[in-house]
Parts: C-alpha cells; structure tokens; sequence
C-alpha cells in the first residue's frame, strides 16, 4: 500500500472507532433510563418535575394509597434521587 492508502485507511478507522463511541454511549444512557424506568415501576413511583422559582425540580411520587402520609427523603451523598427509590417500597 501507498502512504496515501494506508492514511486515508488509518482515517477510516479512526472515523469508524468514533461512531462506536457515540453508539455505545447512547445505548449506555438508554438502557440506563430503561433500568431506572423499571426500578419506579417496581417502586410504584412516578417521575415528576415541577418549576419552583424559576429552577426545574425532578421528584418521584407515589402511586399507591394517598391517605398513607408524605415522606420527604432528601439526598445528599451523590445528589442522586434514585438512591432512595428501592427504599420506598
């Protein structure tokens, strides 16, 4: 092969590499939505975002009986609201 072949050859593949990265982050980020999807459901919750002074605020309700009493679980280690979702069954 020529130096011209075996770089537009070395391009290709590092073009090709490129496209499997964004595939596979993007298959990465669904199938981690599916998962989570499947933990609220499991959990009887719902996702809901509401707008408080401007700032969007995600919160996950319950489905289940309305005259149990609220409790508010707020997350500080990993600033992560899934922490608590296996907790509320």
């Amino acid at each position: 092969m020529t130096n011209n072949k075996i770089s537009r050859f070395k391009l290709l593949i590092m073009f090709a590499a490129v496209l499997m990265l964004f595939a596979c982050s993007s298959v990465k980020h669904g199938l981690y939505d599916m998962g989570l999807n499947h933990e609220y459901k499991k959990a009887g919750l719902c996702l809901k975002t509401i707008d408080m002074d401007g700032k969007s605020i995600a919160l996950l309700e319950s489905e289940r009986d309305p005259a149990k009493p609220t409790i508010i679980l707020i997350h500080g280690l990993t600033a992560n609201k899934e922490n608590w979702v296996r907790f509320s069954r």
